[in-house]
This record gives C-alpha cells, structure tokens and sequence, in this order.
C-alpha cells in the first residue's frame, strides 16, 4: 500500500471545476526518475530553485576530488550516494517547491496505484461537494420561506387565551 499526499492550489478553493483540475498527488517514498535523470525531472515538474542547486551541488562534487585531493573513485562514489539521497528526498522537495508556489496540503491518501488513490480521494471529495451543495440549497430554500412570509406588525395586539 502506498501513501500519496494530495495538494491543490490555494486560489482553486471553492471553484470544484478548477480544484479537481489542478489537484497534484506526490507519492512517499523513493523517486526513481529523480535517481536516473534528475535534471530532467526537475524540469519536467518546474522546479526551478532545486535544479539550480542541484546544479550548483554537481559542480562541487565534481570539484570536491581536486580540492581536498581524493582520488576520482571516491569523488565518483560521493557523487552516487549524493543522487541516492537526493532520489530518496525528491518527492518532498516537490512538495516544497508546490508550497511556495502557493499550494496548500489537503489530504493523505493511501492505496494500491495512483489510479486508486485518485479514486478514492475524488469519491469522497465529490460527496464532499455534493453534500454542502445540498446544505446551501437548503439554506437558500429557509432564506426564500422566510422572506416569502408577511411580517408581522410589532404594534398589532396580541390575542389572550381566554
């Protein structure tokens, strides 16, 4: 079973058409693209502030044997075990780089396949909706009743039981 954290952006709230357009889920966990082609993967998800340091980081290491006079085997094995940690943190740094692009966290879902967890949130979001366009409605009916009624004259007498 795999945990996926569902975000949305900030100004789709209240619109459900713009909201279950732009709704991204991220999975927990080891991102092998980001293992095996990070800058494209930076790319593809737009962040733009980790590519660069990313890029800024690969320099380094790649300097890093020169400097401090390792050999270039070990220089090469910082470098892997640098991607290894990056892959393993890939994912939250996409939901970094979505939290500053002014998307709020909304739920945790957990499920087989991103299919299923797309499912399972969407089923509960629409009854979500559904239920407090329902609770609207009656509201606007109570309102409507309410001014459909005559008023009532502060001044009339009042009838006693007698």
């Amino acid at each position: 079973m795999r945990t996926y954290t569902v975000h949305r952006p900030s100004r789709a709230a209240g619109d459900a058409e713009l909201e279950a357009e732009q709704t991204i889920f991220i999975k927990e966990g080891f991102c092998w693209p980001a293992l095996f082609v990070p800058f494209l993967w930076f790319i593809y998800h737009r962040m733009w502030l980790v590519l660069i340091g990313y890029v800024i980081s690969m320099m380094f290491l790649g300097a890093l044997p020169a400097i401090l006079g390792f050999s270039s085997f070990i220089g090469g094995a910082i470098t892997i075990v640098f991607q290894a940690v990056l892959a393993a943190e890939a994912n939250d740094l996409r939901r970094w780089t979505l939290k500053r692009s002014r998307f709020e966290f909304v739920h945790v879902v957990h499920a087989p396949s991103l299919f299923a967890a797309e499912a399972a949130y969407f089923t509960q979001w629409a009854e979500h909706i559904a239920s407090a366009e329902t609770k609207n409605a009656n509201n606007q009916a109570q309102i409507a009743f309410r001014l459909d009624a005559p008023p009532t004259d502060p001044r009339a007498p009042t009838a006693t039981p007698a």
